[in-house]
């Protein structure tokens, strides 16, 4: 599972916070965040050639379901498919994102009315002056190019 957008400037705060300590410094981050709500320019392309391009709060690209401990980003994704899930939470109120949040968590969130799903093979992000995490770790600074390569990795999961 890849981030990009409110996820990451909230990982990134966090980072840079040394109190308080443990998941405190992290809920912090996450209000922070929330008072500087705002949207980013984003550009994605899709196989190569599907160019879209959106104000968008967060990007999370993944081929499992969830991230975080159990939030269900990805609610369609199936690690066996050989294709990325792409949600994208468009430019929403505050308060709007609060119900969609509590739809992740509850394995409820669906398209529609600032939420939007994709499916690629292959993705390039675009985001100005973002971080993109991968289950927590920093990757890179945007842009970057994410591809599914069937074999390339051996892992035990359950069936989704």
């Amino acid at each position: 599972m890849a981030c990009c957008g409110f996820d990451s400037l909230v990982t990134d705060r966090t980072n840079r916070m040394t109190r308080p300590k443990g998941k405190n410094r992290y809920n912090l981050a996450i209000l922070a965040e929330l008072m500087n709500w705002r949207t980013i320019a984003t550009r994605m392309v899709l196989d190569h050639e599907t160019v879209v391009e959106v104000d968008a709060k967060l990007c999370s690209i993944g081929n499992t379901r969830t991230y975080g401990g159990g939030m269900y980003i990805c609610p369609n994704a199936n690690h066996h498919e050989g294709l990325f899930d792409i949600t994208v939470m468009e430019d929403i109120s505050r308060v709007k994102a609060a119900g969609k949040f509590a739809s992740i968590l509850q394995n409820k969130l669906t398209e529609g009315d600032g939420i939007s799903f994709y499916r690629a093979k292959h993705i390039r992000i675009e985001m100005d002056n973002i971080n993109c995490y991968a289950d927590g770790d920093l990757m890179t600074a945007l842009p970057i190019e994410l591809e599914i390569v069937p074999g390339a990795g051996r892992y035990l999961v359950p069936r989704p």
